[in-house]
């Protein structure tokens, strides 16, 4: 319950209150629970203390504290793969969040490499084209690679084309285009297809 009281106040933006009630939500996840926080091998993970490592980053992204959101997105996105193995959609759903942080701390590599895997997994699950989020993550993955084109050295841009060629180059090497019948899939967590 406190945790979804927490969400409403980060809706409102009321991001101390939510930290607050999540921090105290986390401490009593690891008592209670008796598990880990996805700092080593999590033999004790737990799907709900993901979540709460997921909403506090999402507080600190909202905040500008990119290093911080990107390692409690990495935490959780340890204790997820822990719980749900590595093609579970949550799994998917925090690469793109992950990718999403590298864009904006400007590691355009890295994050196309965290997109691309979140593509992958959603359609391993079947996700289709035709879904909000796969369809986000396109425009995301072809913004970062006009970004990734703009910065680059001028001899870069004329032997990859210019900024204003054609997206086929890049939908073949980023996208590997498989459409797949709208198919989705209903999963177990609120949150997978929320924001």
């Amino acid at each position: 319950l406190n945790h979804s009281i927490a969400l409403v106040y980060i809706e409102q933006g009321s991001h101390t209150k939510a930290m607050d009630i999540l921090r105290d939500v986390l401490d009593l996840q690891k008592e209670c629970l008796g598990c880990s926080t996805g700092n080593s091998t999590d033999t004790n993970a737990h799907p709900d203390v993901a979540t709460t490592l997921w909403s506090i980053g999402c507080i600190y992204e909202k905040r500008g504290k990119l290093d911080k959101s990107l390692r409690l997105f990495v935490k959780s996105l340890r204790l997820r793969r822990a719980v749900f193995g590595k093609t579970h959609v949550l799994i998917g759903l925090t690469l793109d969040k992950i990718g999403s942080c590298h864009v904006k701390n400007g590691d355009t590599k890295e994050a196309l490499a965290r997109y691309t895997d979140a593509l992958k997994i959603y359609r391993a699950n079947k996700i289709g084209e035709d879904h909000h989020r796969v369809k986000d993550l396109v425009k995301n993955i072809k913004n970062a690679m006009l970004t990734r084109r703009t910065d680059a050295p001028v001899g870069m841009k004329k032997r990859r084309g210019s900024s204003n060629s054609s997206w086929s180059a890049i939908d073949q090497q980023y996208l590997h285009h498989q459409p797949h019948q709208s198919n989705l899939k209903k999963h177990s967590s609120p949150e997978t297809f929320e924001k």
